[in-house]
């Protein structure tokens, strides 16, 4: 067995599992007198760190992991500067700087049947993943739009919570990510490009009626 210099990490003969009292001329020759020492220091190192810190050290320039502003499947109702309102869903988080939140939009536009569109804006009513595609498109597939959680948490009364549901189902393939927004003139304008229509006065009233 090859021999390593003096360490502070462990070492080959400090690994566990290693018989400091088998017969070993070579270790004996190398450390001598101070072998002694030598196992209980490794003996404390070994059992210092076989226990995870109660708070650990965040290191320099880390950031501790990001709680989302909302929770996978929250469908919203977001308010526009004009007043009108557009159906969102909450997706993921994308970790990177400025913390974006990452939004499908469903497009009640190319839904034809006004009653699954009330039970999409109603709350607790489920929608099957068959019903749940008429909302985006045939493939199976969404697109997202990347808002900042500066710019969420700048204009939170503008983002109702109305429903939640599992999203998007199993079956279906990732996302499209689409643009990010740091501004709400940015974002108004990817909403507009998105093709969706507004919820209607009427749709609104029905959903207070329902209790949003």
């Amino acid at each position: 067995m090859s021999l390593c210099i003096p360490c502070v990490s462990p070492c080959i003969p400090c690994l566990p599992g290693f018989d400091f009292d088998a017969p070993n001329w070579k270790l004996l020759q190398y450390w001598g007198e101070g072998l002694p020492r030598r196992r209980a220091s490794v003996a404390r190192l070994l059992k210092r760190v076989s226990k995870p810190k109660a708070k650990p050290r965040i290191p320099k320039g880390a950031r501790p992991k990001l709680k989302p502003l909302f929770l996978p499947g929250d469908c919203l109702l977001y308010q526009r500067t004009n007043g009108r309102f557009v159906p969102l869903v909450f997706w993921d988080v994308d970790e990177c700087p400025g913390a974006e939140h990452l939004f499908a939009i469903p497009n009640l536009s190319r839904v034809e049947y006004p009653a699954l569109i009330k039970r999409f804006l109603s709350h607790p009513n489920t929608l099957s993943e068959a019903e749940l595609a008429h909302f985006f498109n045939s493939k199976n597939r969404f697109k997202t739009i990347a808002v900042r959680a500066k710019l969420i948490k700048a204009n939170r009364e503008r983002f109702i919570c109305f429903a939640q549901r599992s999203f998007p189902p199993s079956a279906w393939r990732n996302s499209i990510v689409g643009n990010s927004a740091e501004t709400l003139a940015c974002f108004e304008q990817l909403l507009n490009g998105t093709g969706s229509r507004s919820v209607s006065q009427m749709e609104i009233e029905q959903m207070t009626s329902d209790g949003l």
